[in-house]
Formats: C-alpha cells, sequence, structure tokens
C-alpha cells in the first residue's frame, strides 16, 4: 500500500489539456496560481516518466505532456530504499500509453512573401 494508482480515463475534463490539468485532480496534490506543484505540502518530490527519473521543474515537464498521452499516474507516498532519497515529500509515477513517448513528430516551417518595392 505504498502507492496509489490513478487511471485517467476517469478524468475526461482533462480532453485536449496537459498533464498538469489530469495532475490537479488528483487528491494530496495542489497546484497553485503560478502553476507550483506540490504533494502533500511539500515541493520536495521525484517525477518520473515511465519509471525512469527526469530532470527539471515538475511543472515544466508535465506542462509538455499531453493529457490524452498518460496511461495511468502512480503516486507514491512513502517510497521504499530503492528509490533516490530526494522525492521526500513522494514520487509522481507518470505511466505513458504504449509509444506515446517514441511517436515520430515532424514540423514544417514555410515563408513567403513578394520583394519589396
Amino acid at each position: 500500500m505504498d502507492r496509489q494508482v490513478f487511471n485517467t480515463k476517469k478524468y475526461q475534463s482533462t480532453v485536449g489539456g496537459n498533464a498538469v490539468d489530469v495532475v490537479k485532480n488528483l487528491p494530496s496534490i495542489t497546484v497553485d496560481g503560478l502553476g507550483d506543484i506540490s504533494v502533500r505540502g511539500s515541493k520536495g518530490f521525484t517525477v518520473l516518466i515511465n519509471g525512469k527519473p527526469t530532470q527539471g521543474d515538475a511543472s515544466t515537464i508535465l506542462a509538455q505532456l499531453p493529457a490524452n498521452a498518460l496511461e495511468s499516474v502512480e503516486l507514491i507516498t512513502a517510497p521504499s530504499a530503492k528509490y533516490d532519497p530526494e522525492g521526500k515529500g513522494g514520487i509522481l509515477n507518470i505511466i505513458t500509453k504504449k509509444a506515446a513517448i517514441n511517436g515520430t513528430f515532424a514540423q514544417v516551417n514555410v515563408r513567403g512573401g513578394f520583394p519589396s518595392i
């Protein structure tokens, strides 16, 4: 009972949003007006994506993940010794759908115009 698993399909209000919109609805997690995330009142928590640790600010990382790419969110409130002791407030493990992270993305930029007269 060291973790709580939340299925993201239950949160239909987050369709079209990002992972922060999903996390806002979870118990023990608060998001303030500036977008800072805290777990059980502490900002000292670790974010894992598919069990792998991430670097950087939690709110920035979660803002970049689309909500429809998430399968479930695990909230580990009492991390065992196998996890890094950095996550004192807990660990937020984001489980993505298969191939959501390993997808192929493309971006095309086209410019046009007329010469100046």
